[in-house]
């Protein structure tokens, strides 16, 4: 699913559903609907608190449970949930981006406490630093 047609090239064995809004419960049925998995790389540019992503995962998981997918993919963070470390790189994380972090570790909540078939990928890039 992507919200803009243009944000994911098609590719064999790769379905793409436009769904320009996650709280269209229907939109998001027929969206995943029949699919083998569902995969979610919700995110947002927005300053200050923000619930895309832990929005995004609530109208996920009642049409995977609904129409009988059972997998879920999902993209975080490095940092988020038990990954919280004490490293420089997790506290620079948190430092710059808190309300996103906090959007995802309530993704991950509501991820773990679902019925579906799961995994969450936490990405681990390490920030440019100009020269």
């Amino acid at each position: 699913m992507v919200r803009r047609p243009e944000a994911l090239q098609a590719r064999p064995g790769l379905q793409i559903a436009v769904v320009p809004d996650l709280n269209s419960a229907e939109l998001v049925d027929d969206a995943v609907s029949g699919r083998d998995v569902v995969i979610s790389a919700l995110g947002t540019n927005a300053k200050g608190p923000v619930s895309v992503c832990a929005d995004g995962i609530r109208s996920i998981l009642g049409p995977t449970t609904r129409t009988g997918v059972r997998r879920l993919i999902v993209v975080s963070a490095h940092g988020a949930a038990e990954m919280h470390d004490r490293s420089l790189y997790s506290r620079m994380l948190w430092a710059m981006l808190a309300d996103k972090m906090r959007d995802k570790d309530e993704m991950e909540r509501l991820i773990r406490a679902s019925t579906v078939d799961w995994t969450i990928v936490r990405p681990n890039q390490s920030p440019r630093i100009a020269a």
